[in-house]
């Protein structure tokens, strides 16, 4: 039988712990978005969970708060990448954008990086947030943004846990107008991971293309497909690399963010006219943090922690967790 080591209410941060001071948005801004403010909480919670359980584990965290954004941010990617274990030949192997998210994410897992997805929270309010802490880093994505944007927001969250600074921010607004110079290295750091300059400048489409004004959609959409990107994200960094000019540039980000604006009403529409909807579980499992979830189960597993105990640290029910246990073994 398991001893109920924690069967003390736990502490509970969801109803007395402030707010953080994110870059991005003001602290009065919060109370227009209760589920925003659900959302920071609950992974708070999440992350101090694993702290009360005193998990042994073999992260150094040592990342955390490593470089400033005056670092150079294409020497810093590297790094990042080198630090990630990733190579350019794995990342041209994933098949699409949802399986490269996928394996984004294991990759930053791996590094001790808690890493959850939240529903019900427009884009437009948020596409992901940043809990810098030494032990278990936090970043969110919103799981109603498009799987290059999911993508591209997990890196920029990411750079935020190298420099050390939290953030909630829209990392897509041309050339970072509305950001502070954080946010626009940030904005820059995560495009060079996800885009190397030196296979980007190599790739073949790049390489031989000469008329920087004009740029056909399709050419963008080879080379966004090689490295799992949008070909919004993929077309700056070729500006970036003065493959293309700002004009052209401009025009053909406004037509992709009117297109993405588009196809997000016309699927909004598609899920009005249908019913229901995903399983409890699979809606559970796909916003939950895998290692998060490990470390609850190896912890029941162990008998350190009770089943009860268990539902009450994955903010779940018994029938939930009963099927999700079914499905992962």
């Amino acid at each position: 039988m398991a001893t109920p080591v924690l069967s003390r209410p736990l502490r509970r941060t969801g109803a007395t712990a402030p707010l953080p001071d994110f870059r991005g948005i003001i602290r009065d801004e919060y109370v227009k978005f209760p589920q925003l403010q659900y959302q920071i909480r609950r992974v708070r919670e999440f992350r101090e969970n694993l702290l009360e359980l005193e998990i042994s584990h073999d992260f150094d965290w040592i990342y955390v708060n490593s470089i400033t954004k005056n670092s150079d941010y294409e020497a810093t990617s590297e790094i990042i990448r080198k630090k990630l274990g990733l190579e350019m030949d794995q990342q041209r192997s994933w098949k699409s954008t949802r399986e490269a998210l996928k394996k984004w994410i294991e990759l930053i897992e791996r590094m001790g990086i808690l890493v959850f997805k939240v529903p019900k929270i427009p884009t437009e309010v948020m596409r992901g947030f940043s809990i810098v802490e030494k032990k278990y880093p936090v970043i969110v994505i919103n799981s109603q943004d498009t799987e290059s944007g999911k993508i591209f927001t997990l890196l920029h969250e990411l750079a935020h846990i190298f420099i050390g600074k939290s953030g909630l921010c829209n990392p897509f607004d041309a050339f970072g107008a509305k950001f502070d110079p954080l946010e626009i290295f940030c904005n820059y750091l995560a495009g060079a991971i996800l885009i190397p300059k030196k296979f980007l400048l190599n790739h073949t489409l790049v390489k031989t293309h000469t008329d920087l004004a004009n740029w056909d959609d399709n050419d963008i959409k080879l080379v966004a497909k090689d490295f799992k990107s949008s070909k919004d994200a993929t077309l700056r960094r070729i500006l970036i690399h003065k493959k293309v000019t700002k004009k052209l540039y401009i025009e053909k980000h406004s037509k992709y963010r009117a297109f993405i604006i588009s196809e997000k009403d016309r699927k909004k529409k598609k899920r009005k006219k249908k019913s229901g909807g995903p399983l409890p579980e699979v809606t559970f499992k796909s916003q939950m943090s895998d290692i998060y979830l490990f470390f609850i189960l190896n912890a029941l597993d162990k008998k350190k922690i009770t089943e009860y105990d268990a539902l009450r640290l994955l903010n779940t029910t018994e029938k939930v967790f009963k099927r999700v246990i079914g499905s992962i073994f």
